[in-house]
Parts: structure tokens; sequence; C-alpha cells
């Protein structure tokens, strides 16, 4: 069984990113301290499982298509 993606668009308390990391996720984490642009979030998330995401980013019908 191969491990689920999980893109993070900001930094969270690394708590967190520990325990999916423990859970056998790959974490990959948008680090910069500007939001992620659009773009950005949908090349991204492209090929992931999972997304942590903050309210800034626009979760939108578009998003879900891609």
């Amino acid at each position: 069984k191969s491990a689920k993606n999980v893109f993070i668009t900001r930094k969270i308390p690394d708590i967190a990113i520990n325990l999916l990391h423990k859970k056998g996720f790959n974490v990959s984490i948008h680090n910069s301290r500007k939001p992620i642009d659009r773009a950005s979030l949908l090349s991204k998330t492209k090929n992931v499982d999972a997304l942590i995401s903050l309210l800034t980013e626009s979760i939108d019908k578009e998003f879900l298509e891609t």
C-alpha cells in the first residue's frame, strides 16, 4: 500500500505535521509567508490525496474539477 500525499497551503504546528508523518502520509507544504497563488495551488494539488488549507484559499468548483 502506497503512502497518501497531503499538501498543506500554510505552515501549521510541527506537532500536526509530525502526526501526519507518523501515520504514513507524504507531506508537502507551501512554506512562504505569502498566500499561495492560484496557479501554484492548482499545480501543487494535482496529484494529492488530501489538502489542508486555510480560509484564504479559494476551494471552488474549478479547483475541485481539476
